[in-house]
């Protein structure tokens, strides 16, 4: 008989003694005694600091031999008794229990370094490490139970019932390769269908908030913060995971084994209309930081929703350089750039009043959106009416700006380029209505003596022009327009052309402008005979004279040009000549 002790006793033996007598009464009173003698010397085992995790070794296993008789009861014995002997230790406080009061781990719900995942339940229910894994295959036989998940269970209530300091899942400090174990051992839940185990999960306070709060799936509808890589804005009435807790593979799939919310496109389009919701009370204003996360979620998802009403400007309000929130329909609100005839540069470092696009929106969006090539200024502009430039015309379109009119009377020397940087924007407007355009044309513009003429009166300073009148008029004054970048050329910049085409400006050295040079000349020099250089007279009307035989239907052209104004004495210069 192959035990892993001797026993030494006067059994009742057959005639051969091969084996006992297994119906002898006697021999199953041994049989009993020899099993009560194993367990009182387990209990002496147990008194050794090392032999108490041992003893187990000395257990006769049922499946090594084919026993049968009375050495069957001998087991069966043992194992009995075994069942209420308080010899095998707890982990934590290594207190003395029965085996039906603990259980052994798998691996799985071990962490890296081998330790249990989460801390025991107070009434123990970890078997003590010390048990070598062979000593405990060996107590599997005798009633040694695994850890069960409902246990499991129990503890992860435990965890998260204990408070940030004790708690392992919502510590701060616990690593990521915790909450990978520890949430791929919860998934097993799913994995195995273990529906019981699934409804007590969904029951627990295990999933953390934006807002600081712990809640259970079953309580409510829960989402993902983040739509990719677009964080989903706060205060809108949806409750969202915390981000850190998004961050571990493991964990998410936890989540979304409880029925969180993955953001699709059906909810990016809910979180668009709360976004832009109106309340039927006064408005609601959110603070500044709310304010660019909401701006940065509608424009970060502007492209699922192009077909999307392109006005938002009373939907939606946007905080200005003073942290005044405020719809862009209602008031004027701009870009800031380093534009020099931007609103930033050309009004407010000027100290004037104007409301630029506060910064934070800039610093906190992307300037571009990902995977497109559309622009956080251009979508501004487009769908909140928000404005990359200064305006030309109101916004009414009935008059010129206030703009406009400030900058021709109090600021002329800049008005030139002020209107050639809006032109290409606004000029349409001026053009398809007649007032407008007949006020610009009407407009003060600085001429090179410091005079102001109406535009329409004035002449760009091209070089040819500027050689004509050098040749006729010298140093006496004609309303040439000042401008640095015109001065000099000898064709009209494609960039100003829209001033001799839609504005009227002069250009050209032909009959017009040589009469223009007649009436300067004469309006100069009032007492004709205090002119300089007389000749240049006489030389200026046989210019004008060639001019017009250069020209077609040259007769036609006297009469209507050149007689006309002489017949009125207009351009009728006597002089003596030396």
């Amino acid at each position: 008989m192959p035990t892993q002790f001797l026993i030494q006793a006067d059994f009742v033996t057959l005639a051969n003694r091969q084996d006992i007598v297994m119906t002898s009464r006697r021999n199953q009173g041994l049989i009993e005694t020899i099993a009560d003698a194993f367990i009182a010397g387990v209990l002496q085992l147990c008194q050794h600091q090392t032999l108490e995790y041992q003893w187990m070794r000395y257990l006769p296993l049922e499946n090594n031999y084919p026993w049968d008789g009375l050495w069957k009861d001998l087991i069966s014995s043992i194992k009995s008794k075994l069942e209420d002997l308080a010899v095998f230790r707890s982990l934590e406080r290594s207190t003395c229990r029965t085996i039906k009061d603990l259980f052994y781990r798998g691996p799985v719900f071990n962490d890296q370094h081998g330790a249990p995942l989460f801390a025991d339940l107070r009434s123990e229910v970890y078997l003590s490490d010390s048990y070598a894994p062979s000593d405990i295959e060996i107590l599997k036989n005798f009633g040694l139970e695994r850890l069960t998940f409902d246990k499991i269970i129990a503890m992860v209530r435990q965890d998260l019932r204990a408070g940030p300091e004790h708690s392992r899942i919502k510590g701060l400090n616990t690593d990521d390769t915790w909450h990978t174990r520890a949430y791929k051992a919860l998934n097993i839940a799913w994995e195995c269908r273990w529906s019981p185990s699934i409804r007590s999960l969904k029951q627990l306070n295990i999933i953390p908030l934006q807002d600081g709060s712990w809640v259970s799936s079953d309580s409510g509808d829960i989402f993902y913060p983040k739509y990719g890589d677009v964080a989903v804005p706060k205060g809108l009435g949806m409750r969202l995971v915390h981000p850190t807790a998004t961050r571990n593979e493991a964990r998410c799939a936890f989540f979304d084994n409880l029925g969180v919310h993955r953001i699709d496109a059906p909810i990016v389009s809910n979180i668009r209309e709360r976004i832009l919701r109106q309340p039927t009370g006064p408005p609601m204003i959110v603070n500044l930081q709310s304010s660019v996360e909401r701006m940065r979620f509608l424009f970060l998802t502007q492209l699922l929703h192009s077909e999307e009403e392109g006005d938002l400007s009373d939907k939606f309000m946007v905080y200005n350089h003073l942290d005044v929130a405020m719809y862009p329909n209602v008031a004027d609100l701009y870009i800031s750039n380093d534009d020099p005839y931007g609103a930033e540069l050309f009004l407010r470092q000027k100290g004037r009043q104007v409301n630029c696009v506060n910064l934070r929106y800039s610093e906190e969006i992307p300037s571009v959106a990902p995977d497109s090539n559309r622009t956080l200024h251009h979508w501004m502009h487009q769908h909140l009416g928000i404005r990359q430039h200064l305006r030309l015309v109101s916004s009414d379109r009935t008059s010129l700006s206030v703009e406009c009119l400030n900058t021709a009377r109090t600021r002329a020397a800049e008005f030139l380029g002020f209107l050639g940087h809006l032109w290409p924007f606004e000029g349409d407007i001026v053009l398809t209505a007649a007032p407008l355009l007949t006020a610009l044309k009407r407009t003060p513009v600085l001429c090179i003596n410091g005079e102001r003429k109406m535009l329409r009166n004035t002449y760009l300073p091209l070089q040819p022009l500027l050689d004509v009148h050098r040749r006729f008029l010298g140093d006496e004054y004609f309303p040439f327009i000042q401008s640095s970048e015109l001065s000099g050329q000898d064709q009209v910049p494609h960039l100003w052309s829209f001033l001799v085409r839609k504005l009227g400006v002069g250009y050209q050295d032909n009959v017009s402008f040589r009469l223009q040079l007649m009436r300067f000349l004469k309006e100069a020099n009032d007492d004709a005979e205090m002119l300089d250089n007389p000749s240049r007279v006489v030389d200026l009307y046989q210019s004008l004279d060639a001019c017009l035989r250069m020209s077609q239907n040259p007769e036609a052209k006297k009469r209507k040009i050149l007689w006309e104004p002489l017949a009125n004495r207009q351009l009728i210069i006597v002089c003596l000549l030396t």
